[in-house]
């Protein structure tokens, strides 16, 4: 075989190798640029700000969308614990979503807006605690840990947003209850 032959061969291996390279580094770029975005977009859907959590989310493919309904169900619950939601619990409520960081206007916040104002029937607590259950499992012990205390914590500041009975307790024993079963159902 000539050298000119060998040299020509070679010359085509090495562009084939590096153009399967450069098409690999370019679809890790992308798939590394899309979980930036999915990271950036499950943190403003949800007001969780644990990175840990958020990388864990992530890792298990959940959408932005799943996760605002998911983190929602818990201070929806804790809302409607006394049976009612009063304007000023809503307006409490909805300051306290954006204090956690839901937007005003955001998807979550209007999803949030909708279920105070029109109760979500009990099937949807129950099947959040199957789903948050089935996420749990995939998760790390920390990250499981780190979730439960952003939902959690995210429900409870709800629940003393409320002011309890008649503004004398931060949180009712119907509020107390629900958080109670939301710890349980996170364990």
């Amino acid at each position: 075989m000539s050298n000119e032959l060998f040299g020509a061969r070679r010359k085509a291996l090495e562009e084939s190798f590096f153009t399967k390279q450069e098409a690999e580094l370019r679809e890790k770029m992308r798939k590394e640029a899309a979980k930036k975005s999915q990271f950036e977009a499950l943190k403003s859907a949800s007001g969780i700000d644990d990175e840990d959590v958020l990388h864990e989310l992530v890792r298990l493919e959940i959408s932005a969308d799943d996760l605002a309904a998911v983190s929602l169900v818990p201070i929806i619950e804790v809302a409607w614990a006394d049976g009612t939601v009063s304007e000023k619990e809503h307006k409490a409520i909805m300051q306290a979503a954006q204090d956690i960081g839901i937007e005003p206007g955001s998807s979550a916040a209007g999803l949030l807006d909708a279920w105070l104002s029109h109760r979500p029937d009990r099937a949807l607590f129950d099947n959040w605690k199957l789903y948050t259950a089935a996420i749990a499992s995939e998760m790390t012990d920390v990250g499981k840990q780190h979730l439960a205390e952003q939902l959690i914590g995210h429900a409870r500041a709800v629940a003393q947003s409320a002011g309890g009975f008649l503004g004398l307790s931060k949180i009712s024993k119907e509020e107390q209850a629900i958080l109670d079963e939301l710890t349980q159902a996170l364990s």
